[in-house]
């Protein structure tokens, strides 16, 4: 297998498109408060071994092909993360946002 296929929907307080910087990623379409809560999310764990290097969202803003090598995240040994529009976060060094986990039971927390 060469691809996978992943059905999700971007929230609508995201937009998926380029940044001032020319890479891809998540662009909020509204101004927020602090606290709010901009959206929620959830994830997959794939042994990094057996994922096709390419995954193909399906979501409403049409398909959009990632490399597993970029858009997923280490987690343990060879686990990884897909973390759905997640995986699309721009990286910050001086973050205005926070992501965190509400799962009692997520060992990352």
């Amino acid at each position: 297998m060469t691809k996978i296929e992943h059905k999700f929907n971007f929230p609508e307080t995201l937009e998926f498109g380029k940044s001032k910087y020319g890479s891809y990623g998540l662009i909020a379409n509204q101004n927020f408060k602090k606290g709010d809560v901009i959206y929620e999310d959830y994830f997959q764990i794939f042994d990094f071994n057996t994922l096709p290097q390419k995954i193909v969202f399906d979501t409403n803003l049409g398909k959009i092909e990632i490399d597993k090598s970029i858009h997923t995240a280490h987690y343990i040994d060879n686990l990884v993360l897909l973390l759905n529009y997640d995986s699309f976060t721009n990286h910050s060094c001086d973050p205005n946002t926070t992501s965190f986990s509400t799962d009692e039971n997520d060992i990352t927390r």
